[in-house]
Formats: structure tokens, sequence, C-alpha cells
């Protein structure tokens, strides 16, 4: 099915005609850390944008590849301000992962099903 995004509004808020989603995406460059074990056991950790949001997940791309890895943890601060200490809501989840491809640029491109999630 073919994914054809209409024009976005001022609020970052778009519908996707021929989408099989049924919410609304949010498309913002928030930060995002991630926390994973590796299929190896090793603790991982590290920082990148997301892409889009909507209620059930997420989509972003990364430098690491974590197409193996368990126990997916994402901390969201959704704020586009660079100073860390202007208040801003928190999303924290657990998530499993849907896809992920590696781009032509190096990085992992992957897509995220929320299995928690809150605000904290």
């Amino acid at each position: 099915m073919a994914h054809k995004a209409i024009p976005r509004n001022g609020n970052g808020l778009h519908p996707i005609k021929n989408d099989r989603r049924r919410n609304l995406r949010i498309t913002a460059p928030f930060p995002v850390s991630v926390r994973g074990i590796s299929s190896a056991g090793k603790r991982l950790e590290f920082e990148t944008e997301l892409e889009n949001l909507g209620s059930g997940g997420l989509f972003m791309r990364a430098q690491h590849d974590i197409r193996e890895w368990k126990n997916l943890t994402l901390i969201m601060r959704l704020s586009l301000a660079s100073n860390p200490e202007i208040p801003a809501p928190v999303v924290a989840a657990r998530a499993k992962i849907l896809r992920a491809e590696r781009q032509s640029d190096g990085r992992v491109a992957f897509a995220v099903a929320f299995t928690k999630r809150r605000f904290v």
C-alpha cells in the first residue's frame, strides 16, 4: 500500500492518506534516549531523534543496529527547545521492534510498537 503524505498543518500533525494507521502522527525531531540489551546480553544506550510519533509507536533512524535488541526502553522529551532545563513533557515507553532496515547512509531506520507507555 502506498504511503502518501499530505501537507502538514501548523502543529506538526498530519493525516496520511492510503495508510493503515488510524491515528495522526506527530512529525518532529524530538530527542529520544534508547536503551536495551543486545542479543549478547550487553546493556547499550544511545541518543537519537524520532521522525514521527503516534499513539501506538514511533519511527526513527540511528547509527546503531538494534534489530537484535531485547527489552527496548525509550525516553522521549517532547520539546524542540535546546535547553533541557526548560520544562517539557517526557514519555517513557517499553517497545518492540516491528521492522528495521539499513539505509544507504549506513544508519538503520526502525519502527517500534509501544508495549507500555507513561508520562514521567
